[in-house]
């Protein structure tokens, strides 16, 4: 079964599987992970091109309107901690396979 995961070239490391999105990762302050499966390159492009047009926040403008028809969500852009570019991060194409077998009784 393959995958692809993402590798920061100059530390190593890879993009960490987290409940959060791609694009806050801080390859040199992280520390080390399960490394992030993608099923397909195509979703590991993808978050690797967010990454390297820098870091992301959802922001939310919450009003006091009883019907909360103000409310609104966006994305505003943070700076990273350290400057990010095209070549920065690589895909790899990994394969998954089971080791060992475990019975179960039922």
């Amino acid at each position: 079964m393959s995958y692809f995961i993402i590798r920061h070239r100059s530390t190593g490391r890879f993009m960490p599987a987290l409940p959060r999105g791609a694009t806050w990762w801080e390859p040199t302050k992280s520390k080390e992970a399960s490394p992030r499966l993608f099923a397909k390159r195509a979703h590991a492009s993808n978050a690797k091109d967010w990454w390297e047009r820098g870091a992301w926040l959802t922001e939310y403008n919450r009003s006091s309107s009883w019907d909360g028809d103000d409310d609104a969500a966006f994305l505003a852009r943070r700076e990273p901690e350290a400057p990010r570019k095209k070549g920065d991060l690589e895909i790899l194409e990994v394969e998954l396979k089971i080791i060992g077998q475990m019975e179960l009784a039922i």
